[in-house]
C-alpha cells in the first residue's frame, strides 16, 4: 500500500509544483502586462492576491506530502502521530497527507 501512496503523493507534489510555477509567472506578469489604469490595475492586483492565496496553500499541501513522504520512509506513515493507533486505510487512501487517525482528527 505505501508504494501506491507514495506513488499518489509524489503525483500530487509534481502537479502541485507545476502549478507554483504557473502561478509564480503569473505574478511576475511574464504572459500578461501589469494594467496601469484605475479600475483595470484594482482588479489585476486583486487577482495577484488571489495568486498569492493559491500559492500559499499549495506550498503547505506540498509541506504535508514531504511530511507524508518522510513518515513513509522511517515506517511510521500508518500510525497516528497523536495517539500512535492505526490510521485506517481507507482514511489515508482519501487524505494521503493525514497525520492523525479519524479519532484524533475530530477532537
Amino acid at each position: 500500500m505505501t508504494d501506491q501512496q507514495r506513488q499518489q503523493l509524489l503525483a500530487r507534489k509534481a502537479e502541485l509544483m507545476s502549478r507554483r510555477t504557473a502561478i509564480h509567472k503569473d505574478l511576475a506578469h511574464e504572459t500578461r502586462p501589469l494594467e496601469t489604469g484605475g479600475e483595470d490595475q484594482a482588479v489585476s492586483h486583486n487577482n495577484d492576491d488571489v495568486l498569492d492565496g493559491l500559492d500559499l496553500a499549495a506550498r503547505d499541501e506540498i509541506d504535508r506530502i514531504n511530511l507524508a513522504l518522510e513518515r513513509i520512509d522511517n515506517g511510521t506513515y500508518t500510525r497516528c502521530s497523536s495517539c500512535g493507533k492505526s490510521i485506517n486505510p481507507e482514511r489515508l487512501q482519501a487524505v494521503p497527507d493525514s497525520t492523525l487517525c479519524i479519532n484524533c482528527a475530530s477532537e
